[in-house]
């Protein structure tokens, strides 16, 4: 049997990175993703070579494009959050068909050819989701014939957290910050918070300020050291991370001194969230190391749990659909239940954070009359956003007695 590998995939405006998680180095490992296996990142670009119907991604799509006459797409990742198609030489791609092969022809860097039989679980880790983006990708994963529960998407701010807990406790103690250099100007700052009083620990990441260096590099010293002094204050952090290519030791001496002080521990690098990415797909297994120990309360994270009141051979129970504390686009649900004589639905929602509880109807208009227990309906609940849930029903009729009247019912939470 092939072996199976824990795989995180960071995939962001302009470039690609892959980690493995090594079981011997009990790490995640960046793997080389170029041909020659010189670079730990890739350009994520894909080129259409429209005399062999294939597709070349990263280094190799540039070069096809220069040389031999493909068509380059530099917006990949736009493209996809936004759901526009590929369009070369009049014939169009979705998105679905460039991203299957732009993750395929990165992992097969990691010696995965045949991704469902070798990938355990993989995570792929963006700047920002969009609905179209997680379609694009969950449909993407099909294609690659990997099964539900195979692989997973998750923000760049979710991979923070889960790098930063697999640290030392030293390095999470207290606030840590992150430093994200886009390119060789732009920064933005990001913190990490604890709350260490509550079981599990809460821990969230809120965004902080961006700015734009120049590019004189005593310049850019002396303006990185007044951004750092504007979101940073003197005993709240104990580690920073510096992540991305447009941090350099060489120019950030004042900088890098200030960040230091305090005892504080300060890291550099461009794998952060790769890293993450791949240790978190090992969270997605028997191996997980923070279910109990921590929870992640992102932006992304439906914060209500949602349910239905039945009866069960007379007695009311309380039937759950949705449950708090996972990302929205991972949070679907469907259900068939037969009325009783009710002309509406009522669902309760609590909250995560206090478990106030409300009750919303919704009204089935126009349902026909039947007797008591004779009308089936499907309930079907999805979110288009965190604060966006979608109801939808349609009602089933029963069996032979009773048809389907084709009507269906929409309710937005």
């Amino acid at each position: 049997m092939a072996e199976s590998y824990f795989v995180g995939l960071e995939f962001n405006e302009k470039e690609i990175r892959l980690c493995v998680y090594d079981p011997k180095e009990k790490d995640a490992v960046s793997v080389m993703i170029t041909a020659g296996g010189s670079h730990a990142e890739c350009p994520a670009h894909m080129a259409y070579i429209e005399e062999t119907g294939r597709w070349k991604y990263g280094i190799e799509a540039d070069y096809f494009a220069e040389n031999k006459g493909a068509v380059l797409f530099e917006d990949v990742f736009d493209r996809v959050l936004e759901g526009r198609d590929f369009e070369a030489n009049g014939k169009v791609f979705s998105g679905e068909t460039v991203v299957a092969e732009m993750i395929k022809q990165a992992i097969a860097f990691a010696g995965i050819k045949v991704p469902a039989m070798q990938i355990e679980v993989l995570m792929i880790t963006v700047p920002k989701i969009s609905k179209y983006l997680t379609d694009t990708i969950e449909k993407a994963f099909k294609r690659m014939g990997l099964a539900a529960g195979q692989a997973y998407l998750q923000s760049f701010d979710e991979s923070f957290y889960v790098h930063t807990y697999y640290q030392k406790y030293e390095v999470f103690s207290r606030d840590v910050g992150l430093f994200y250099f886009k390119d060789d100007t732009t920064v933005q700052f990001k913190k990490l918070h604890s709350d260490l009083t509550t079981r599990p620990a809460t821990v969230t990441v809120t965004e902080g300020g961006m700015t734009i260096l120049s590019l004189d590099p005593d310049k850019k010293d002396q303006e990185f050291a007044d951004f750092i002094n504007e979101n940073v204050r003197e005993n709240e952090y104990s580690s920073f991370f510096l992540v991305g290519k447009g941090f350099d030791r060489s120019w950030s001496k004042k900088s890098l001194g200030l960040l230091c002080r305090a005892r504080r521990k300060v890291f550099y690098g461009t794998n952060l969230f790769s890293k993450g990415a791949c240790y978190a797909a090992r969270e997605k297994s028997s191996y997980a190391q923070l279910k109990h120990r921590s929870l992640f309360m992102g932006s992304d994270l439906v914060r209500k749990n949602i349910g239905i009141e039945l009866l069960s051979e007379g007695i009311a129970i309380y039937h759950p659909l949705i449950t708090a504390g996972i990302n929205w686009y991972e949070a679907e649900n469907e259900c068939d239940i037969i009325l009783n004589d009710e002309r509406e639905l009522v669902f309760r929602v609590s909250s995560l954070e206090d478990g106030k509880k409300t009750n919303y109807s919704m009204p089935l208009t126009d349902l026909p009359e039947r007797p008591a227990k004779a009308t089936r309906l499907n309930i079907r609940i999805h979110f288009e956003a965190a604060d966006q849930c979608v109801i939808d029903v349609k009602d089933l009729g029963f069996g032979e007695m009773f048809e389907s009247s084709g009507l269906s019912w929409k309710e937005v939470l």
